[in-house]
C-alpha cells in the first residue's frame, strides 16, 4: 500500500512539473503530416513531440524519424487531438492528405471544393493529457484543420505558457466571421499572450536561402511545401499590438470571404481575373492562407 501511494504522489509530481515549468528545447508539432515542420526544429537542436491522427502517415514518420526516436528527440502521438477522448471519425482526404480533419465543417468545405474524404475510425485525446505528459513547450504549432481551438482551449488548464504559439487562423476558412476569429485573439490574451501576426504562408518560399540565427541552432532556411515556417522571433513581419491585430483580421476575413479560397465570389470570372492582377502586382499566389503567430 505504501509503495502504492508512493508511485501515484510520484506521478502526481510529474504531471505537476509538466504543468508549471516551460522546458525551452521543447516544441509541439500538432498536426505533423509528413513530418515537414519537425524536421526544421530537429535541425535548430529542438527535441520535438509531435502529434498526428492519419493512420496512412503515422508508419511513415515512424520510419522517417526512427533515429529520432531512438535517440530521445522526438515522440509521435498517433491520436486526433479532441475536445473529449475516445474514438471519433477521422476523414483521410483523397486530394489533399494535408486536410485530414475530424472537423465536420472543414470535410464539407473540402468536399465543396472537390476533394472528397473517406472516414476512419481514430483514437481521440485531449490536448491537456498531452501536455501533462509531456510538458510545456519552447514554440508550440498548431494546424489540426479546424481544431486548433482545441488545443488553446487546454492551456487554461496547466500554469506554464508556450513562448511562442501559432494556429491556422480561421480567417483563411473562406466563411470566416469576426466572432470566431476574435475569439481565437481572445483566448490568446487570456492566456497571456500580448503581441500578435499574420503570416501569409504563401510568402515562406521567398525566405529560402535566408540565414536564421534567432531560434536555436542557426541555419539557412529551405522552405518545404506545407511547412508553416520559421517560428519565434524569425517570423517575417512586425509584431502588432492587440488592436492593430483585430484591423488586420478585419482585412483578412474580408478579402478571403471574398476572393479567397472558398469565397463567396471565388469562381466567378471577374473573381478569377482579379486574382490574376493581384498576383501580377504583388507577386502572390490567388489563394492563400494565415498563420496566426502569439508572443508571451
Amino acid at each position: 500500500m505504501q509503495q502504492q501511494r508512493l508511485r501515484e504522489l510520484h506521478r502526481f509530481k510529474e504531471r505537476v512539473m509538466a504543468n508549471e515549468y516551460r522546458d525551452d528545447g521543447l516544441i509541439y508539432d500538432v498536426g505533423m503530416h509528413e513530418g515537414e515542420d519537425a524536421e526544421f526544429y530537429l535541425r535548430r537542436g529542438f527535441r520535438v513531440v509531435g502529434v498526428e491522427a492519419n493512420p496512412l502517415i503515422v508508419p511513415r514518420l515512424r520510419a522517417r524519424f526512427a533515429r529520432e526516436i531512438r535517440d530521445g528527440r522526438m515522440v509521435i502521438v498517433d491520436r486526433a487531438v479532441a475536445r473529449e477522448p475516445g474514438e471519433v471519425s477521422f476523414a483521410i482526404n483523397r486530394k489533399m492528405s494535408v486536410w485530414g480533419t475530424i472537423d465536420r465543417e472543414f470535410m464539407e468545405r473540402n468536399a465543396r471544393a472537390g476533394a472528397e474524404s473517406d472516414l476512419v475510425t481514430v483514437e481521440a485525446v485531449r490536448f491537456a493529457d498531452i501536455v501533462g505528459t509531456y510538458g510545456i513547450p519552447y514554440y508550440m504549432k498548431i494546424d489540426i484543420e479546424g481544431m486548433d481551438m482545441a488545443c488553446v482551449e487546454d492551456l487554461q488548464r496547466v500554469g506554464a505558457r508556450p513562448r511562442y504559439l501559432s494556429l491556422e487562423s480561421t480567417v483563411t476558412s473562406g466563411h470566416a466571421t469576426f466572432e470566431k476569429a476574435f475569439t481565437e485573439l481572445a483566448y490568446l490574451w487570456v492566456l497571456g499572450y500580448r503581441n500578435f501576426k499574420y503570416v501569409d504562408q504563401a510568402l515562406l518560399e521567398r525566405l529560402g536561402g535566408v540565414f536564421l540565427e534567432q531560434e536555436g541552432r542557426a541555419v539557412h532556411y529551405r522552405h518545404v511545401t506545407e511547412s508553416s515556417g520559421p517560428f519565434g522571433e524569425e517570423t517575417p513581419g512586425k509584431w502588432l499590438a492587440i488592436e492593430d491585430t483585430i484591423r488586420e483580421m478585419r482585412r483578412l476575413i474580408a478579402y478571403q470571404n471574398t476572393l479567397g479560397f472558398g469565397g463567396r465570389c471565388a469562381g466567378r470570372w471577374w473573381s478569377r481575373v482579379g486574382a490574376r492582377l493581384r498576383r501580377h502586382a504583388t507577386g502572390r499566389r490567388t489563394h492563400s492562407w494565415y498563420d496566426l503567430h502569439a508572443r508571451f
